[in-house]
């Protein structure tokens, strides 16, 4: 895989908070467990935890540990225990649009929805609008590239929270942050007097997302 440039400041923080800044990094044990999540929720039912037992060939009672390890802000479950989001994919409503298959999911923030296609091996499309101007934003992608965007040339907010404030708060800290704004001018407007904001362009954004699936799932993509 093509690293990305390296790059300074903000995107730099991003960058390096997608290769370190993230509970995978410290818990390999749990990669199998994060690819299956994603994959049994692509399907649009609640996951059962007996499911991911199949998947990963373990015992529940093994599943169930290991889902304890994962952050508790990582994962949202229904009343019955069964989860129904995971890692920026939802099956309720959130934030953003993702429609897979037919089906209409939503995703925490629009930086989910660049990296997921590649996981998932489906192609998928975006759908939110700019937080200063209400446009509708819409990104076609496999799972290999971006196929299109309307409008042609939006860019994403990007910030570089630290892993502990993103292991207590996912949301907070980073996905309620990370959105597509129409343009640049548009970016500017909403993150006036936000230094801790910066933006890059789609293509940007779609390599820093195969990046990240690079730094935790390495090349089996």
């Amino acid at each position: 895989m093509t690293a990305v440039p390296a790059i300074d400041g903000l995107q730099e923080g991003f960058q390096n908070y997608l290769r370190e800044g993230h509970f995978l990094a410290d818990s390999p044990e749990l990669v199998p467990l994060t690819l299956a999540l994603y994959r049994r929720l692509a399907g649009g039912n609640p996951v059962e935890r007996t499911q991911l037992a199949v998947d990963l060939s373990l015992s529940l009672e093994q599943v169930n540990a290991l889902l304890s390890e994962l952050p508790a802000s990582t994962i949202d479950a229904d009343e019955c225990g069964k989860i129904v989001a995971f890692g920026g994919l939802s099956l309720g409503p959130a934030n953003h649009v993702f429609r897979i298959d037919g089906l209409e999911l939503h995703t925490w923030c629009v930086f989910d929805a660049l990296f997921l296609p590649q996981l998932l091996g489906k192609s998928a499309t975006s759908i939110t609008n700019c937080p200063t101007t209400a446009a509708r934003i819409e990104i076609a992608l496999n799972p290999k590239a971006v196929l299109w965007s309307k409008p042609a040339d939006p860019v994403m907010s990007i910030v570089a929270p630290d892993k502990e404030s993103c292991c207590e708060n996912l949301r907070g800290a980073f996905c309620n942050h990370v959105n597509f704004f129409a343009d640049e001018q548009a970016f500017q407007a909403w993150a006036d007097g936000r230094p801790e904001v910066g933006h890059v362009s789609l293509k940007a954004a779609h390599r820093l997302a195969q990046q990240r699936n690079f730094y935790r799932y390495g090349d089996q993509f």
